[in-house]
């Protein structure tokens, strides 16, 4: 696939943000860039095919995932 060089003009806590992931995830903030692109294609997408995104959360560490937040993207 060829690469296209690009400018994106960004808030600093959004390049703070980025930096942070790249630095958990051991890559780079270009990287980490693409996958937060390709992430929210792909929620996009499936929410548009009638589909529900929603966190879950073992809140008390038995197992069960007693806490559920639906995700709504903006």
């Amino acid at each position: 696939m060829a690469r296209k060089r690009m400018t994106v003009n960004l808030t600093d806590e959004l390049v703070d943000a980025l930096r942070a992931l790249a630095e958990i995830n051991d890559t780079t903030v270009t990287d980490e860039l693409r996958k937060a692109i390709q992430d929210r294609s792909y929620f996009v997408e499936k929410i548009r095919e009638g589909s529900d995104v929603i966190l879950e959360k073992d809140v008390d560490g038995d197992g069960i995932k007693e806490q559920r937040t639906s995700v709504v993207l903006r």
